[in-house]
């Protein structure tokens, strides 16, 4: 049975909106890995350990979704896109539809669409980085460059990759040029610190408080050949007293050779304590494999006068700490990554990824790196 039909036999309690529906698909992932990850952490309380283990999400997020389009006839059609994650190791979910949940409408125009859905910064710079962004080993997450980090779901204050309450508008392809922008309200709580207090006070001695802010992002790309060159910003996000933040940009490049591609760029944060990245990666196919390689270094720098965030992975639960830090330190993480894949068929495919991070450990972390190495299979449906 094809899959469109299973679909809407999942969905029986929408039969009535899906029978409208032109054409509506289950889709999903499973990525189940193994591996052993060394996290030296003793100064946050945490253990100095490496251990085998399961990851369930290693590379990518397991993932199951529906989409769909109804033809409305003089070049229009109707769209939508539901998508949930999920953790194979207990079968879990995230929670609704975290991935996506959006609504919108295509023609000779472009496309509108309205809903949660994957970021304007995450989807132009998304594609420069060359290992498909995986949940542990990826260097740019690993780096704190986690808007570009395709997988880095909430990964950082300055940095995320899906947004709620969004309308976004995404052009069509003028000669391999085209561009895109959305409005996030600011009832999206993106940092989950709404009205939080700072612990900074005005002059009466009364608390100051986070305060969201709505967002305006546009990001734009131009391809010719094997050249892809893009480049987005956005706006200030929230206002945090006594934290420094500004709008957020970055620019990326790669070139596909043929019998390799080159990947590189460079990424401001929001936040002034996350400092700037850069980045560079190399991958090659060969036959059924592609392998490949890629480095990102994140100049943090901490002080006295503002409280500063950072965003590391957690192996054992692949997913993201956040640790807050004040007074006089400096981090600089340098981070990279090796990775494999092997094509078992369009659907299937074999990984095996180390990631590393040399990031001023002996004072910052308690051990001079981190590493992880795993190995797994992912099976697209």
């Amino acid at each position: 049975m094809k899959k469109s039909l299973i679909a809407l036999a999942v969905l029986g309690t929408f039969a009535g909106a899906a029978a409208a529906q032109s054409t509506a698909t289950l889709y999903g992932k499973i990525d189940v890995g193994y591996g052993v990850s060394n996290n030296g952490a003793y100064e946050l309380g945490g253990p100095h350990e490496s251990k085998f283990q399961q990851f369930g999400n290693a590379n990518s997020t397991s993932r199951w979704g529906l989409k769909g389009s109804e033809d409305l006839g003089n070049g229009l059609k109707a769209y939508f896109n539901l998508e949930q994650g999920f953790n194979p190791e207990s079968g879990a979910d995230k929670g609704g539809f975290d991935r996506a949940a959006f609504v919108g409408i295509a023609g000779n125009f472009g496309a509108i669409q309205a809903g949660r859905q994957t970021h304007v910064i995450n989807n132009v710079l998304g594609q420069f980085d060359l290992s498909g962004s995986p949940n542990v080993t990826s260097a740019l997450g690993n780096a704190g460059i986690s808007a570009i980090s395709q997988n880095a779901n909430g990964g950082g204050l300055g940095t995320y990759s899906r947004v709620s309450s969004a309308i976004a508008y995404v052009s069509p392809n003028f000669s391999g040029f085209s561009f895109q922008g959305a409005v996030v309200l600011k009832n999206d709580d993106i940092f989950g610190l709404d009205g939080v207090a700072t612990g900074v006070t005005d002059i009466w001695g009364n608390p100051r408080l986070i305060e969201n802010k709505t967002i305006y992002t546009v990001g734009a790309q131009y391809n010719y050949g094997g050249f892809t060159i893009g480049a987005a910003y956005e706006s200030k996000p929230a206002d945090v007293p006594g934290v420094d933040i500004s709008a957020s940009w970055g620019i990326g490049a790669k070139y596909d050779f043929g019998s390799f591609v080159v990947s590189g760029g460079y990424f401001d944060n929001h936040f002034k304590s996350d400092g700037k990245g850069f980045y560079l990666g190399v991958k090659a196919p060969i036959g059924a494999f592609t392998v490949g390689a890629q480095i990102a270094y994140n100049t943090k720098a901490y002080n006295g006068t503002e409280t500063n965030y950072v965003w590391f992975p957690n192996a054992s639960t692949s997913s993201w700490d956040l640790y807050s830090y004040s007074g006089d330190r400096e981090v600089k993480p340098l981070a990279w990554e090796l990775f494999a894949y092997y094509n078992l068929s369009k659907r299937t495919q074999l990984y095996l990824q180390y990631g590393g991070i040399n990031n001023d450990a002996e004072e910052y972390q308690g051990a001079s790196r981190k590493y992880s190495a795993n190995f797994g299979l992912i099976h697209n449906f």
